[in-house]
């Protein structure tokens, strides 16, 4: 199997996206590791992404709650943003040895290999993919199609002169 041919990208860097802090790590386009794996508290990220990131670099971000927001300020610094599918990145989720570190470095392989599945582009202006209306909202409720036995009354019955028991 061969490399597929080098692209005009610099540098590969995948984000690795948590709550508290994100894993960043890169390589070039020889698949040499320019960036080793390094954690970066999301208080100081914009900083550093200012700081390091540049217009040749290609990013690949895993799809999380906040990753449009992280996408927003990588777009104007880098020549290539993207964001990957997470159910669909096998080879993360099959991975034998899982770390974040690992992770990060998978995802900018398949960046360079040009082997992600990348999340659908969201509606410009629109915070979040999360803000469209959910599927739910837009049809009635379940319980709205089935009757509510529960609200039923039994019917009347005339009275019996057989015990309780003995009707079953």
């Amino acid at each position: 199997m061969t490399d597929p041919p080098l692209q005009a990208w610099t540098r590969y860097i995948a984000i690795d996206i948590h709550k508290h802090y994100l894993m960043i790590g890169g390589i070039d386009a020889h698949k040499r590791i320019v960036l080793p794996p390094r954690k970066v508290e999301l208080h100081r990220w914009l900083d550093w992404a200012q700081a390091n990131l540049h217009p040749s670099d290609a990013v690949v971000l895993e799809a999380t709650t906040n990753a449009w927001v992280i996408y927003d300020q990588v777009v104007t610094l880098v020549g290539r943003a993207v964001v990957a599918h997470p159910a669909k990145v096998k080879l993360i989720a099959e991975a034998r040895v899982k770390t974040d570190k690992v992770d990060v470095l998978t995802l900018a392989q398949l960046l360079r290999a040009d082997m992600l599945p990348e999340v659908t582009q969201r509606v410009p202006g629109a915070a979040t993919p999360r803000s469209r209306p959910a599927r739910a909202a837009l049809a009635p409720p379940a319980a709205s199609l089935a009757p509510d036995y529960r609200q039923e009354s039994a019917p009347e019955c005339a009275p019996s002169s057989e015990p309780a028991a003995a009707r079953w």
